[in-house]
Formats: C-alpha cells, sequence, structure tokens
C-alpha cells in the first residue's frame, strides 16, 4: 500500500505490517479511536456498515489514529472496497512527500499550478498545518499560565492572611519566647520557617494532586481514543516548588516584622 509511504497511522492496537496488509483481503478495517470508543468496538470485533448495496460486515483488524482525523470517527478501508461496495473511485484527499533534496519552493510553485486546475480541491502544507496547531496550543497554554498567575495571587493573600493570624493568636507565646531571651533576628527566623513549611506542604500537595489529574486525564483520552504521551515534567515541578516557597518568604515578611516588633510586656499581658 501507498499510504504508510505518505502518512501513517499510530496504533493503540494491532500490528502495522499486518494491519496494512490485510485491507487488501476482504472486507477489514483499521478503526480509529474515536469510532472505536464510541461504538465500544476493539480489535477483532465486527462492524455493520451501510453500504450502496446494503449493510455489510467488516472486521476490524486493527485501532490507529490519524492527527488528521483526531476528532472524527474514521474507518480506514482499502481502494478495492470503496470501488465494491461503495462504487466510489474518486479521489477527497491526496497526500504527496517532497523526494529528498528537492527545491521545495520550486515544488509548492509547480504544487499550485496544478491544483489551480481543480477548484474542488485544497492545497495544505503538513508543516504549515503542524505549525499552525502548534501556534494555537502554545496560545491555549498561555492562557493556562494567565490563569494560573491570577490564581497565584489569591493564594498569596491567603497566606499571608494566615500567618497574620496566627501571629496575633500566638502573642503571649511570642512575648513569653522574648522574655526568655530570644532575639527579635530569631523571632522574625521562626515566622519565616513556618511559612517555608506550610509553602512546601502546599506545593508539594498541589503537585501531586496535579500529577494525579493528570494521570487521570490522559487516561480518559485514551478511553475516549485520543492517546496522548504524558511525561513528567521536571522543569514545571521545580518552578512550582520554586514559586511557593518564594511566595512563602514573601507572605512572611509582614507577619514576621509585626511578630519581632512586639513589646515584650505588652505581648506577656496579651489575653
Amino acid at each position: 500500500m501507498d499510504y504508510p509511504k505518505v502518512s501513517g497511522l499510530v496504533f493503540q492496537k494491532g500490528d502495522p505490517e499486518t494491519a496494512y496488509a490485510s485491507l487488501g483481503e476482504g472486507r477489514n478495517l483499521i478503526a480509529n479511536g474515536p469510532l472505536a470508543a464510541f461504538a465500544g468496538l476493539t480489535q477483532g470485533d465486527d462492524i455493520r456498515i451501510l453500504t450502496p448495496e446494503g449493510e455489510q460486515v467488516f472486521h476490524i483488524v486493527a485501532v490507529a489514529n490519524d492527527y488528521l482525523n483526531a476528532k472524527i470517527a474514521t474507518a480506514y478501508i482499502s481502494q478495492e472496497a470503496m470501488e465494491t461496495d461503495f462504487h466510489s473511485t474518486e479521489d477527497v484527499l491526496l497526500q504527496a512527500n517532497l523526494r529528498p533534496g528537492a527545491d521545495r519552493a520550486q515544488a509548492d510553485e509547480q504544487i499550485e499550478g496544478l491544483v489551480a486546475q481543480y477548484p474542488q480541491f485544497r492545497l495544505i502544507a503538513g508543516q504549515e498545518y503542524y505549525d499552525e496547531n502548534k501556534r494555537i496550543f502554545d496560545a491555549a497554554f498561555l492562557g493556562l499560565y494567565i490563569v494560573l498567575g491570577f490564581l497565584a495571587i489569591p493564594s498569596l493573600v491567603a497566606m499571608l492572611n494566615t500567618l497574620a493570624i496566627g501571629v496575633i493568636e500566638r502573642t503571649r507565646e511570642i512575648g513569653m519566647v522574648r522574655a526568655v531571651g530570644a532575639t527579635r533576628k530569631q523571632i522574625r527566623r521562626m515566622v519565616i520557617m513556618e511559612a517555608l513549611i506550610l509553602a512546601a506542604l502546599g506545593t508539594s500537595f498541589g503537585l501531586m494532586s496535579g500529577l494525579y489529574l493528570a494521570r487521570l486525564a490522559v487516561g480518559g483520552l485514551a478511553a475516549a481514543g485520543f492517546p496522548v504521551r504524558s511525561s513528567f515534567p521536571w522543569t514545571g515541578a521545580v518552578m512550582a516548588v520554586s514559586v511557593g516557597i518564594l511566595f512563602g518568604a514573601l507572605a512572611a515578611v509582614i507577619p514576621a516584622r509585626q511578630a519581632a516588633k512586639m513589646d515584650v510586656v505588652a505581648a506577656l499581658r496579651y489575653e
């Protein structure tokens, strides 16, 4: 078959070489992930498809996905099956690869001139298509980062409020510590260390929750026929921990200063 030479499928179930060869051996088809998920089918099942000759039973030899049809329930069959069962020999999609070392600019010009003679066809450059989708994904991720920034500010305020209330509630204890010889610097350090511990714990639980939800999302997408690869975001994890600890330190500045400036006598009288 010529299809694997110009494109390709990402196989979830089945062997690519065997699956492609099976398409020319009777009514066999390759189902993509959305079709398999929506119809509740898998490799080895049979599916009834309505054709001009009535219902025909096709055997699913593999489950595989193509980026162009990532969201559309699609079945891949041979040209012979299209002609026999659907009486269709018209091409609706033509794919071509440039030969190694070919002049892309010259090839594009020739292809555009050829396509201009067939207005029913639209020319799409594969690399440009992927680049366009990459820009869309980059914009989506940028939006998520902006949302993350908006969510981070309230968390900083919440931590600041928690530390300030904690200092007020322990006014007498802080006064007792100061009375037995603790310096203002030690009091400041105590509040800052508490804030860093809280920030580290909160960031750790946040990372674990995020990784767990990401795992669920990957599994859900795979079950729905959209297989995606997951990888541990080491850079993102380090940045998250760093930002969390930085926010903890920033939130502790004002409460630590208030705790260090407390009057010892007034603090011991506080109830």
